[in-house]
């Protein structure tokens, strides 16, 4: 981006749906961080939905998106990142956590939701059906499409949707599709008899640079929910140049 054109991203709301980046390093991130947990029906697991991010996920994608880390800059530093956890730090979660994240998203008007995040459940109806009322509310939903490549017919949900942006990740080179990105039919169209192509696009997802769980640190990693960070933080850089 040349110095004479800057973009006015401070406009876009960029949700994160999942993990939590740890209280330390959230200095380096324009983020609005909340537990939407307070009315779920699995009381037994609110004990462990506090707001720290155990195992550096979290804390690398929302990094990537928005970053301010002079090392690892994010794509769109001024984004408004809102991050809402919903997984246990056993990687345990409910589709009604899910609901009810989505559900903020409606209320708080934000733009774009990056799901890091892919299942192999491709029959999960009540999630489906709010993914598509989301993108029915002019939501753009940008999902990790998997790491089970190279094999055809490995897309997974939410990526795997028609209604959602489904993102690979590039090779090294920036040339070939990475090896683990996920590719082909989708299995929930397949159920229909009809052969859904995926992933939607592709981008950088091999050795990015991003923040570590260490303050003032970054380090590399690889894998299609950095595809779907990077593929975020770029569609809310389009969007701030759209203005209102």
């Amino acid at each position: 981006m040349g110095e004479d054109y800057q973009l006015d991203n401070d406009l876009i709301n960029v949700a994160k749906v999942i993990d939590f980046t740890k209280e330390s390093v959230r200095d380096e991130i324009r983020a609005k961080s909340t537990s939407e947990k307070d009315n779920s029906d699995e009381e037994n697991q609110l004990s462990q939905m506090q707001a720290v991010d155990t195992n550096g996920h979290g804390t690398f994608i929302a990094g990537v998106i928005g970053s301010t880390h002079p090392d690892c800059p994010g794509i769109a530093p001024d984004a408004e990142i809102y991050i809402l956890k919903l997984f246990t730090d056993d990687d345990l979660t409910y589709t009604s956590w899910f609901l009810d994240a989505f559900n903020f998203v409606l209320e708080h008007d934000i733009d774009v939701v990056n799901l890091s995040t892919a299942s192999k459940d491709s029959q999960d109806i009540p999630f489906i059906e709010k993914i598509e009322e989301l993108t029915a509310n002019g939501v753009i939903i940008i999902s990790a499409i998997g790491n089970d490549g190279p094999s055809f017919g490995s897309p997974e949900s939410p990526g795997e949707l028609a209604v959602a942006l489904g993102v690979g990740s590039l090779h090294l080179n920036l040339e070939d599709v990475a090896d683990f990105s996920a590719r082909g039919m989708t299995t929930k169209n397949l159920l229909d008899g009809i052969g859904l192509l995926k992933p939607d696009l592709v981008a950088p997802g091999s050795s990015i640079k991003g923040l570590s769980l260490t303050t003032g640190e970054c380090e590399l990693k690889s894998g299609t929910s950095v595809s779907a960070a990077v593929m975020s933080g770029s569609v809310a850089l389009v969007l701030s140049s759209m203005g209102d």
